[in-house]
C-alpha cells in the first residue's frame, strides 16, 4: 500500500471517529435525559426535544458550509467544525439550567454539519466500490452509535453525573481532531469565491436535478423509523412501560444492531452485486422488518427485533444511494453535499418533532409508535422504488 493510500485510510478512520463522536454525544445522553429533565424540573417531552434541537443545529449551517468549503477548502472547514464541536460540548457539561442545556445541544449539533464535507472528500478520493464501503460505515455510524452510546451513557449516569457523558465526547473528539489535522487531504478542485447570486444559482441547479431531489428526500424519509426509535424509545421503554434502563439497552442493541449487520454485508456485496439489486434487497428487508413490528405491535421485544431487521435493509440502501447522488455532475460537490444534508436533516427534525407531539397526545403508546414507524416506512419504500427505476442503468465504476 502506497503512503498516499495509507494516509487516505487514516483520514477515513479519523473522519469516522469524528462522526461516531458527534452521534455518540447524542446517544450517550439519551438514557440520562430523564435525569436531566428531573434535575431541571422539566416534563418528559423535553427528552425528544433535546434530539430535535441537536438535529436542528446540524441543519442551520449546512447551506453555508458548501460555499465556505469552495472558498477555504474542505479540510479547513472540517477542522473548524471539529474544534467548535469540542467547545460546545464543554458548554453543555457546564450547564446550570435547562435553557443552557438546550442551547448547548443546539450549538453542539452544528458539529454534525461539517461531516458533509468529509463525505465530499471521500467521494473525491475513492472509487465507487471503496466509497460505498466507507460511506456505508459512515452512514451507519449515525445509527450504530445508539448501540454503544446508551450502554456507555447508561453506565456513566448510573454511577456519576450525566455531565461526564460529555467529558467522554471531549476525549474522543480531541483524538479525531488530531487525526484529521494530520491526514485530511486538500481539495482536488480549485478554490473559488462565489457571490450570493452565484451560490443561489448553483443550489437551484442542483435542486433541479431529479435524481438529486428524489435521492435526498428518500434518504431523509427512510431513516425516520430508526430516528423515531432513537428519539422516542427512552420514553417508550422507561416511562410508558416502566422498564429498567437495562431493558432499554437490550432493546436498543436489538433494534439498532441491524446496522452493524448491514455494514458487514456492504463490505462483501459492494462491487459484486449490481447497484440497484443491492438497493432492492434493502427495500425488501426493510419492508419485512416493518411488517413484523406492525403484526406484533403490542410486544416491545418483537418490535425491537422488527426494527433491527428494518435497519439491515436501510443500511444496504444508504451507502449505494449516497454514492449515486454524490457522483452527479454538478458545479460544486461541496454544495451538493451541503444541500443534501440540509434537506435530510430538516426533514428528520420536522418529522421527529411532529411525531413526538402526536405520540405524546397518545401517551407514547406502543400502538401509536408502530403506526408512525409504518407510515414513514411505506412512504420511504415508495420513494426508493422510484429512485431505483430512475437509476436502473447505473453500474459500478
Amino acid at each position: 500500500m502506497s503512503k498516499k493510500n495509507f494516509s487516505l485510510l487514516l483520514f477515513a478512520f479519523s473522519l469516522v471517529t469524528y462522526e461516531g463522536t458527534t452521534y455518540a454525544a447524542n446517544d450517550m445522553i439519551m438514557p440520562g435525559m430523564l435525569s436531566v429533565v428531573h434535575e431541571f424540573n422539566y416534563p418528559v417531552t423535553f427528552v425528544a426535544l433535546s434530539l430535535s434541537l441537536y438535529l436542528l443545529g446540524n441543519a442551520m449551517l449546512q447551506l453555508f458550509l458548501g460555499p465556505l468549503a469552495e472558498r477555504f477548502g474542505k479540510r479547513r472547514v472540517i477542522l473548524v467544525g471539529n474544534a467548535s464541536f469540542l467547545l460546545f460540548t464543554a458548554f453543555i457539561a457546564l450547564s446550570v439550567n435547562m435553557h443552557m442545556f438546550l442551547l448547548g445541544r443546539l450549538l453542539q449539533g452544528s458539529g454534525l454539519a461539517f461531516i458533509a464535507m468529509g463525505y465530499a472528500l471521500i467521494h473525491e478520493n475513492f472509487n465507487d466500490k471503496n466509497a460505498v464501503r466507507i460511506t456505508s460505515i459512515m452512514a451507519n455510524i449515525s445509527v450504530l452509535a445508539p448501540i454503544v452510546g446508551p450502554i456507555v451513557g447508561g453506565v456513566i449516569t448510573s454511577y456519576v453525573s450525566w455531565r461526564y457523558v460529555f467529558v467522554c465526547s471531549l476525549v474522543t473528539g480531541t483524538l479525531s481532531l488530531v487525526g484529521l489535522y494530520q491526514f485530511a487531504p486538500s481539495n482536488k478542485t480549485p478554490l473559488q469565491r462565489l457571490g450570493v447570486f452565484e451560490i443561489i444559482a448553483v443550489y437551484v441547479s442542483i435542486l433541479k436535478n431529479p435524481i438529486f431531489a428524489l435521492g435526498a428526500v428518500s434518504v431523509g424519509i427512510m431513516v425516520m423509523p430508526s430516528m423515531l426509535w432513537i428519539g422516542i424509545s427512552p420514553t417508550l421503554v422507561m416511562h410508558t412501560l416502566h422498564l429498567p434502563m437495562s431493558k432499554y439497552m437490550e432493546y436498543q442493541v436489538l433494534a439498532i444492531g441491524g446496522f452493524m449487520i448491514s455494514t458487514i454485508l456492504n463490505q462483501v456485496l459492494a462491487g459484486r452485486v449490481a447497484m440497484m439489486k443491492l438497493v432492492k434487497l434493502g427495500i425488501l428487508t426493510s419492508a419485512l422488518g416493518l411488517i413484523i413490528s406492525a403484526i406484533f405491535y403490542t410486544n416491545i421485544l418483537v418490535i425491537a427485533i422488527g426494527m433491527g431487521i428494518s435497519c439491515i435493509g436501510l443500511g444496504l440502501q444508504m451507502g449505494t444511494m449516497f454514492r449515486i447522488v454524490g457522483k452527479l455532475e454538478v458545479k460544486s460537490q461541496s454544495m451538493l453535499f451541503s444541500l443534501m444534508a440540509f434537506i435530510q436533516i430538516t426533514l428528520m427534525t420536522v418529522f421527529l418533532e411532529l411525531s413526538n407531539d402526536i405520540l405524546n397526545w397518545f401517551n407514547y403508546s406502543l400502538t401509536s409508535f408502530v403506526i408512525a414507524v409504518l407510515i414513514f416506512g411505506l412512504l420511504a419504500i415508495t420513494l426508493v422504488t422510484r429512485f431505483v427505476v430512475m437509476n436502473k442503468n447505473r453500474n459500478w465504476q
